[in-house]
């Protein structure tokens, strides 16, 4: 048996406005799982942010938030959650440092109403609620609890200072300029894994795991089959085992057919 682990966002779909998820790709995933091989979706997303027409392609289990929690079919088998007061604290340190953060938790999303919501940040707050009907929490509700954050800074943001605080416990993860992530140190989209071969008994080397970003990076370097888009950046391609094509270019379905999977 087999364990496969998918990234979505720049992976199993595409990472803009029409948010495609290839027929090919659903058939390469119903075929590798006749095959007996298992698919995961390994994201930074939370469980609750995760789309109902990707859950609809078939997958045995889910790694979220980077790894801090994880399902199998119905059963959670890891949450890892945040004190209601680091997250008050977090959230107030952010404010002052002036960086825009979503913070995401396993049954709401939450901002800071107090500070701008402009851009990418307005455009996942008007997604959420407009189309996923996500329950949005604020800064000081008695319900705004998250696990995990992503967040985003401009010239005006501290950001030295944030970074200073925030890395004491959790791990900063740059996603891009002015775009960062943060999750709880020790827990990653490679821990996700390693504690689904533990929990099956599978060896890493019967792993393989597909990419595009740098929060990939920590799944994809723990697996030997490692996978990276055809969209991903040139530094990535080059830390991976092999490059398929683009998302829309059958990317997912050519790379499996590559190894065997389906």
């Amino acid at each position: 048996m087999k364990l496969l682990f998918f990234d979505i966002d720049g992976t199993l779909i595409t990472d803009d406005p029409r948010r495609i998820l290839p027929d090919s790709t659903k058939e390469a995933i119903r075929k590798t799982r006749e095959k007996g091989n298992m698919a995961f979706i390994n994201t930074g997303r939370v469980f609750g942010n995760i789309d109902e027409f990707i859950k609809d392609a078939g997958f045995d289990g889910y790694v979220c938030g980077c790894g801090t929690y994880i399902r199998f079919r119905d059963e959670v088998l890891l949450h890892k959650t945040l004190s209601k007061e680091t997250c008050d604290e977090i959230a107030l340190v952010s404010r002052k440092c002036r960086v825009c953060n979503l913070y995401e938790g396993a049954a709401t999303t939450g901002i800071d109403r107090t500070l701008p919501i402009t851009g990418d940040l307005l455009e996942l707050k008007n997604y959420f609620e407009q189309v996923r009907k996500v329950p949005f929490t604020s800064v000081g509700d008695e319900d705004f609890i998250f696990d995990k954050f992503a967040g985003w800074y401009d010239e005006e943001s501290d950001l030295e200072t944030f970074k200073e605080y925030i890395t004491k416990d959790f791990e900063y993860i740059h996603r891009g300029e002015g775009f960062y992530e943060i999750v709880p140190k020790g827990y990653s989209k490679a821990t996700g894994i390693q504690f689904l071969c533990d929990f099956f008994n599978v060896s890493k080397e019967d792993c393989y795991a597909f990419g595009d970003s740098n929060n990939d990076l920590p799944m994809l370097s723990y697996v030997p089959h490692s996978i990276a888009m055809g969209e991903s950046s040139e530094e990535l391609k080059k830390r991976v085992e092999y490059v398929t094509d683009g998302v829309l270019e059958d990317g997912i379905f050519n790379a499996m057919k590559h190894y065997g999977l389906c």
